[in-house]
């Protein structure tokens, strides 16, 4: 399992540096300037949704829900731009999620296509997975947590037809 230890709990992040990190990985890959362009741009996408959540105080629905932590957001931001960068780098189209908070104040981001679900519930430590190509919780869904292995896997999964 992929996640924050609790040294990396007491410091906090650097969004610009997050984004930057991302974005050298392609440089430092001499990956072409258009698939550059395209991490830059939806990287800003990304980080404006994440925005409005850095911004959510609690009870921000009306109905108890907790404010994600500057953590949570910052490590969704963390794992979904490495997503895009490795779904870009592999010459795979990107789309963005939908994003918001739940309950708890963790993140999710889902991504739809056809029939395929990706959803990745994101909290301050760790990230779970869940793929969905059917309403059988049973035979037709696989949850597990993310590990850094799985980026480009679970990528490849909801885009391959």
């Amino acid at each position: 399992m992929s996640h924050l230890g609790s040294e990396a709990r007491t410091k906090e992040f650097d969004r610009t540096s997050t984004v930057e990190k991302s974005i050298q990985v392609v440089i430092d890959n001499n990956l072409t300037e258009q698939k550059r362009n395209k991490i830059v741009k939806h990287s800003n996408m990304v980080q404006q949704h994440l925005n409005i959540l850095r911004n959510r105080k609690d009870n921000w629905d009306d109905e108890g829900s907790k404010a994600p932590t500057k953590l949570t957001v910052d490590h969704a931001e963390q794992v979904i731009t490495t997503l895009l960068g490795s779904a870009i780098c592999f010459g795979d189209n990107w789309f963005n999620p939908f994003i918001s908070s739940d309950l708890d104040g963790d993140i999710t981001a889902v991504w739809r296509k056809d029939e395929r679900e990706l959803h990745l519930q994101i909290g301050e430590e760790n990230v779970e997975y869940f793929k969905v190509w059917g309403i059988n919780i049973h035979t037709e869904m696989d949850i597990d947590f993310l590990t850094d292995e799985d980026y480009l896997t679970i990528w490849q999964w909801l885009v391959t037809d």
